[in-house]
Parts: structure tokens; sequence; C-alpha cells
């Protein structure tokens, strides 16, 4: 399995972090653009790629000298894939199951998160919709954002993967 890294730059990223609020005290945060690789097709060949629209501030930590990861919660990552693939929710009677590779771990798994119906209604406003109090965390690779280098912008990107399989 060929890795994304020969398509865009994961390597080292900056070691500098913001003295903002954070989540977690004892954890370093920055701000970052969060963009989401995913598949939804039978044969997974279609790889598919949804950016959030504005930068957040990501809580990091380093897996060794050449890697960090972050976290950011798996609904927003759902929510900009619906958003970018509106066909996925538009067909009622199908439905997926939700897969993120874990980039904590040793040879980046997938770890099954579920049905997409099932993080969509943790996403509702209804106060008793399911899963409504919990907050599932998924971890991305921290890369370059090549575009902000060019515009003075946000210079890091969380790179979340996904795998949408049909049921």
């Amino acid at each position: 399995m060929s890795s994304p890294a020969s398509f865009h730059d994961c390597g080292p990223a900056q070691p500098e972090t913001d003295d903002g609020e954070n989540a977690d005290a004892d954890m370093p945060s920055r701000m970052m653009r969060v963009k989401v690789l995913y598949t939804f097709d039978d044969q997974n060949k279609t790889n598919c790629l949804a950016r959030l629209p504005n930068p957040l501030r990501v809580p990091v930590v380093a897996l060794d000298e050449s890697t960090q990861i972050g976290v950011v919660e798996l609904k927003t990552c759902i929510e900009a894939i619906v958003s970018a693939s509106p066909e996925l929710i538009a067909k009622l009677e199908h439905d997926y199951t939700v897969y993120a590779y874990d980039y904590s771990e040793y040879e980046t798994p997938l770890v099954g998160q579920g049905m997409l119906s099932r993080v969509l209604a943790s996403a509702s406003p209804t106060p008793n919709a399911p899963a409504s109090e919990s907050r599932t965390m998924i971890t991305g690779r921290v890369c370059k954002n090549i575009m902000g280098l060019f515009s003075n912008g946000v210079k890091e990107t969380l790179e979340v993967k996904l795998k949408l399989v049909p049921v």
C-alpha cells in the first residue's frame, strides 16, 4: 500500500506552539487547516477530499522526531464529507460503516466508528439524539499546508483519512 506522503509533505512539522486556550492544558495546540481524505465506493478506488472551510485549533503530539499527530472530532469530519458529497445521504435507504485510520497506532490500522447515520444523528441539535453527550475524537497527521505557504496563511494541515463502506 503506497503512502500518501509521496504526494504531500507530511514530514516534520513546525515545533512552535500557540499559547492560546487549549481544551487540555497539558497538550499544546495549534491553528491549522483540516482536510479529510475519504472513500465511499464499493472497491474503495475513488479517493475524495473534503476541506473544512475554517482553520481549527488542533491538539498535537509528537510520535517521534519526524511525525506529529493531532486530533479532531469525528462529527466535524463527517459534516465536511456530507457537505462535499451530499449524495451520501440523499438516498435514505443506504448507510455506511465509518472507519478512521488511527495514526497513533503501529501500521495505522482502521478503527470502526459505527454507522454514518448514527454519527450524523449525534451531530443533531436535538437534545436526546443518540450519543449527543459524546465527543468521538480521531487522529490525523500534521502536514505542511502548501497553499498557506504561498499566501502567508495557516502553515499546517491536519490530514485525516476515513473509509466509508456501504452496508
